[in-house]
C-alpha cells in the first residue's frame, strides 16, 4: 500500500524523526479541529448584555486514522506493540504533516486507542491527539541578519510575537552607545544605557536580556518589542561602528 497525501512523520523532543509510512502505518485521514475561543467577560447588574476584556484560544483537537499492515500475523503483533511505542501518551511530540512540510503541531495522545484486525495481518486504529498551543507553527526557526540601520522582517503568521509567551531571541554584536532598538511599526523600543565594544554581544531572549552571558536587565528601560503581523520596519540606533543584528523567531498559525 503507498502512502497517502494525509502522511505525517514524527518529531520526538531529542530531534529524532519518523515517518509512519516507513513503518507501514498509512493514514488514511487526518482532522484538525477549529480554533476554540475562551471570552474574558463580565456582567454588571445596570447593562444588558456582558463587557467584553478580549480572547484566548483554548488547546485543539486533532484525529487520525490508520491502517496497519504487517508482512505476517507474527509481524502484526510485535508491531502493534510498537504502536503503542511511536505513540507514547506521556511523551509529546510534533506532527509535520506532508501536506504541509513547513509547519508542526505540539502534541500528545489524549485517549487511549486499540489497533483493530482486519484479517491476520491487516488493522486499523483511530487515534486522538490534543495540541496544547492552538496554533500551528512554522517546522524551521526563521533567522535574519542585518547590518543596516533601518530594515524590515516579516511575520507572516496569524498572530503577533510578544517574546513574554513567544519565543524571539535579538541578537547584537558590535560596538554602540545607549544602543536602542524600535519597532516602527508597533512604537516599541528597547534601550539598553551605556558603551558596547566591537566584541561586546548583547542578547535578547524573550524577557532575558545578557551582556557577553550576563544580565544586564537593569541597565535597560525595562521594554521590549514585539513582530505585528505582516511587515515590521525596524530601526537601529545608536551602534558606533560596524554590527550585526539578527532576529530568530516562529510564525503561528491558526
Amino acid at each position: 500500500m503507498e502512502k497517502s497525501i494525509f502522511n505525517f512523520k514524527i518529531q520526538y523532543k531529542d530531534g529524532s524523526m519518523l515517518d509512519l509510512a516507513s513503518k507501514k502505518l498509512f493514514v488514511s485521514s487526518f482532522h484538525i479541529s477549529s480554533p476554540t475561543p475562551e471570552h474574558r467577560t463580565d456582567r454588571l447588574e445596570s447593562q444588558d448584555g456582558v463587557i467584553y476584556f478580549g480572547s484566548n484560544i483554548k488547546e485543539r483537537k486533532l484525529s487520525a486514522k490508520i491502517f496497519v499492515e504487517a508482512d505476517n500475523y507474527l509481524d502484526f503483533d510485535l508491531l502493534r506493540d510498537e504502536i503503542f511505542t511511536i505513540f507514547n501518551p506521556l511523551e509529546p511530540f510534533y506532527i509535520i504533516r506532508d501536506l504541509q512540510p513547513d509547519k508542526r503541531m505540539f502534541v500528545s495522545v489524549s485517549s487511549d486507542f486499540d489497533v483493530d484486525y482486519l484479517d491476520w495481518d491487516t488493522g486499523e486504529f483511530e487515534i486522538d491527539f490534543v495540541m496544547y498551543s492552538g496554533y500551528v507553527e512554522s517546522n524551521e526557526q526563521k533567522k535574519v541578519i542585518n547590518q543596516t540601520n533601518k530594515f524590515k522582517i516579516t511575520n507572516d503568521g496569524h498572530i503577533p510575537i510578544n517574546p513574554s509567551n513567544r519565543a524571539l531571541v535579538i541578537t547584537y554584536v558590535g560596538a554602540g552607545d545607549n544602543l536602542t532598538i524600535m519597532n516602527k511599526t508597533t512604537g516599541e523600543k528597547f534601550m539598553l544605557n551605556g558603551v558596547l565594544k566591537t566584541t561586546d554581544t548583547v542578547r535578547i531572549d524573550g524577557l532575558s536580556v545578557k551582556k557577553n552571558n550576563l544580565s544586564v536587565f537593569r541597565n535597560t528601560n525595562k521594554q521590549f518589542i514585539s513582530l505585528a503581523k505582516g511587515e515590521n520596519d525596524i530601526e537601529v540606533v545608536g551602534a558606533t561602528g560596524a554590527y550585526t543584528v539578527t532576529f530568530e523567531y516562529r510564525s503561528y498559525y491558526l
